[in-house]
């Protein structure tokens, strides 16, 4: 997970729930058994990355992602970025496929899709290369414009760059039809989006 939360939630947990600065999977563990949305990413992260004293494990790192994932209305401070970071998380590793996990497109843009709608960047931008490439979903150049270019309007300056190059390249293969409609995917996208962050 070196992801965007895995430091935040790592000095988080370290204060909070471990009492202290040590990073181990074992002292994690507990507060992740609890419901502790951020303990659940972390150690999920732990196994992504082979860390805290664990050898790496996708199986297991899916495991604690899904339970962080579909973890509703917690009221911990942090546990909805830390679930859209679960969220992500999980596509990613489907995506890509790991020790112990299949590549499974599909699944990936349907955790993609669930990051996305909640305002996740990374799988905005994911999401978009999925449709651009049609891995895991029909390919479609209208869907991808409209994903990167809502990922770009989050302003996360390390992607601006690799988003321009996505949405050039999209359109000019698109016609000038083709962009409108994209054009008001994005507005319709990000009123989504929006909602999402109000519920």
């Amino acid at each position: 997970m070196p992801r965007l939360l895995y430091p935040l939630a790592c000095a988080l947990l370290a204060v909070a729930a471990c009492g202290g600065d040590r990073f181990d999977a074992e002292r994690i563990r507990e507060p992740a058994e609890r419901g502790v949305v951020l303990a659940q990413v972390l150690l999920g992260g732990m196994y992504d990355n082979g860390e805290g004293g664990v050898q790496e494990n996708d199986a297991e790192a899916v495991r604690w992602y899904r339970r962080a994932a579909e973890q509703e209305g917690s009221t911990e401070q942090g546990a909805e970025g830390a679930r859209r970071s679960a969220q992500f998380n999980l596509g990613v590793i489907y995506d890509r496929g790991g020790v112990g996990v299949a590549p499974n497109h599909a699944e990936a843009v349907r955790w993609y899709r669930v990051a996305a709608t909640r305002g996740h960047p990374g799988a905005q931008h994911n999401l978009g290369v999925m449709y651009e490439s049609g891995r895991g979903v029909a390919e479609d150049h209208m869907q991808a414009y409209a994903w990167f270019s809502v990922a770009a309007a989050a302003g996360v300056e390390s992607m601006q760059e690799d988003l321009h190059r996505h949405r050039e390249g999209l359109r000019s293969a698109m016609t000038a039809a083709q962009i409108r409609q994209a054009e008001q995917l994005v507005v319709e996208l990000q009123g989504k989006i929006q909602s999402q962050g109000r519920s």
